[in-house]
């Protein structure tokens, strides 16, 4: 069985997206009301429903992007 961890985002990664507002791929970020629980990929804390925004972004961990 192989092990894995969950790593979240850094806030630095996170305020780059927020200024920028495009992902590392050029693509517009949305910011929406949270519809769901999460969580949040930053703190790794679930949303509060309708309280909480969120930013949809694309992201890979990798070098290249997963289409």
């Amino acid at each position: 069985m192989s092990k894995f961890i969950i790593v979240p985002l850094t806030e630095e990664y996170a305020a780059g997206i927020r200024q920028n507002q495009t992902d590392e791929f050029g693509h517009n970020i949305i910011e929406q009301v949270a519809t769901g629980k999460g969580p949040c990929r930053v703190s790794l804390r679930p949303f509060i429903k309708g309280q909480d925004t969120r930013l949809l972004f694309s992201h890979s961990p990798f070098a290249i992007a997963n289409v």
